[in-house]
């Protein structure tokens, strides 16, 4: 006699319950005062393009990030893991950490990166805020690092 088969719904079921289960909360983390020093990759400028503005109850900030090499010579950027390519953390207006990038789980292979003489490198960046919201009427910036370069970016939350 043959074992009855197993719906696929079911088995849908069961292995949604199971990646909840074992996935972290979704959304930005508290970040400590100290983030890993940083040091820029000579030739590169990094250009972050934000709203001068946001809603105080926006569930996420979207930007786009440039990183061009303005030198004459390719440069290579080269981050520990594929997890920190791209990084992030909202400070207020006195330079206090408010909402940071959740931490991943990432494997340990270092990524790299390189960029011709006059070559850019972009990407549109989605910040994902906290539930509780800004602060109407408070200035915040945008501390974002790509590839490991670092730009800034500032707004007011309305």
């Amino acid at each position: 006699m043959r074992p009855k088969p197993i719906h696929l719904s079911l088995l849908s079921l069961l292995l949604f319950a199971l990646c909840a289960c074992s996935s972290p909360p979704p959304g930005p983390v508290a970040l400590p005062a100290a983030w890993p020093e940083f040091t820029a990759a000579p030739g590169i400028t990094a250009k972050l393009d934000a709203p001068r503005e946001v809603a105080a109850k926006a569930a996420l900030i979207s930007a786009r990030i440039v990183l061009t090499n303005t030198g004459t010579q390719p440069r290579t950027l080269s981050v520990p893991t594929p997890c920190d390519i791209e990084d992030w953390r909202l400070l207020d207006a006195a330079g206090h950490p408010v909402m940071a990038k959740h931490p991943e789980t990432c494997s340990h292979e270092a990524q790299s990166r390189t960029l011709a003489p006059g070559a850019s490198l972009q990407a549109d960046v989605f910040l994902g805020l906290g539930p509780e919201g800004l602060r109407s009427g408070q200035h915040y910036t945008i501390d974002y690092r790509f590839w490991g370069q670092r730009a800034v970016a500032g707004f007011t939350a309305r």
